[in-house]
């Protein structure tokens, strides 16, 4: 259980008024007056609220279990996710401030993405299914050589391309201050995309460990009988 319920809400509640603010953020169209677009970049800063609500939680939570983390299992996949979530939030924190918006180029927000879509959301969605899919199918099943390559190809690969491409955005910021044309900066972007690419290469690798995972899951993983509450083992188990 979690550590506090309170918490849990009120972290729930402040990102579902937090979140759809931030939104008014990304307008760039000059008509939207300029204090929606003040409103959404304080809405981004604070979405740290939440997710740092969010962390605090899940820590505590984890009081005397922190051995964990170092395993294959669902906690390892979620404190990466939670890992993540806090780097992203950081960084769209430090992103929404004007000045560091108009510096950064588009490859910034690409990083940004995939830190978010593949470091932060699919990691938790492995959580969940490291966690649910040996329950649903009633088999002994987690935490071996294919559970480990998801989590580090999909950990390498995310902050691998993420970094690359923030990266990426940076250089792409400082070649626009100067001018460059749109050669000159496709040239001087051309490792970082490399990098990028290497990263969604294992991406992709974590993705097939994901399939075979699952279905080794479900055609080789010994059965698993398990009493329910108010109900004797053997009946259960079908006996």
């Amino acid at each position: 259980p979690l550590a506090s319920s309170g918490i849990g809400m009120l972290t729930w509640v402040t990102w579902l008024v937090l979140a759809p603010l931030s939104a008014i953020g990304t307008l760039m169209d000059t008509s939207v007056p300029f204090l929606f677009t003040t409103l959404g970049a304080v809405g981004t800063m604070l979405l740290l609220l939440p997710i740092s609500l969010a962390v605090v939680n899940l820590s505590m939570s984890m009081s005397g279990r922190w051995s964990l983390l170092f395993g294959t299992g669902p906690i390892a996949f979620a404190s990466v996710a939670l890992a993540f979530l806090l780097a992203v939030g950081l960084l769209e924190a430090i992103g929404a401030i004007h000045s560091v918006r108009l510096f950064v180029g588009t490859e910034w927000h690409n990083g940004l993405f995939l830190w978010s879509a593949y470091g932060a959301f699919t990691m938790a969605a492995l959580a969940f299914t490291e966690h649910a899919l040996p329950r649903l199918l009633r088999r002994e099943w987690g935490g071996g050589v294919l559970s480990a390559a998801q989590l580090w190809l999909i950990f390498g690969g995310a902050t691998l391309a993420g970094f690359a491409l923030m990266a990426g955005g940076l250089a792409e910021g400082s070649l626009l201050a100067q001018a460059a044309g749109e050669e000159g900066i496709d040239a001087g972007l051309l490792g970082y995309r490399v990098a990028a690419l290497l990263g969604v290469g294992l991406l992709a690798l974590g993705g097939l460990a994901t399939v075979v995972n699952l279905f080794a899951a479900y055609t080789s993983a010994e059965r698993a009988d398990y009493a329910i509450p108010g109900q004797s083992a053997t009946a259960s188990a079908g006996h």
